[in-house]
């Protein structure tokens, strides 16, 4: 008991520890979104950075962000946490393979919210710069 107790705070300091190092990373934004991707490069749709923006633009493009920024963050913590618990069971002498397919499906939920939510996020600044708001279903 007393080991697996040090396990899971390892795995906690890890997670944290990767939160806080890669909070920047996140913000930076994926191709598309102004970050550097496969055939990336310049500003992306989401870049409050943009020349070619006015100040109400900006501006709300900033709070898209920071909004963005707020609601994907618990998640990716929880993903890497997931994520180190599938590493856990993989490494086990005899790996459970019903709790690494559970433990793998947890991990692709997390992965398609983060994903719904950067898809809605791109949607929501494309309609800051056409002036449309993006109908929702």
């Amino acid at each position: 008991m007393k080991n697996s107790k040090k396990t899971l705070l390892a795995l906690a300091a890890g997670a944290l520890i990767l939160a806080l190092t890669s909070a920047n990373g996140f913000a930076r934004g994926g191709p598309g979104m102004g970050g550097r991707g496969f055939g990336g490069g310049g500003p992306g749709i989401c870049n409050p950075l943009n020349p070619a923006l006015n100040e109400q633009q900006r501006q709300r493009l900033y709070e898209l962000r920071e909004a963005y920024l707020k609601d994907i963050t618990p998640i990716q913590n929880e993903l890497m946490t997931k994520k180190l618990e599938l590493r856990n069971l993989w490494s086990a002498p005899n790996p459970d393979q019903a709790k690494i397919m559970e433990k793998q499906r947890e991990v692709n939920r997390l992965q398609e919210r983060i994903q719904e939510r950067a898809t809605k996020y791109r949607l929501d600044c494309q309609g800051v710069l056409t002036g449309s708001s993006p109908t929702s279903n």
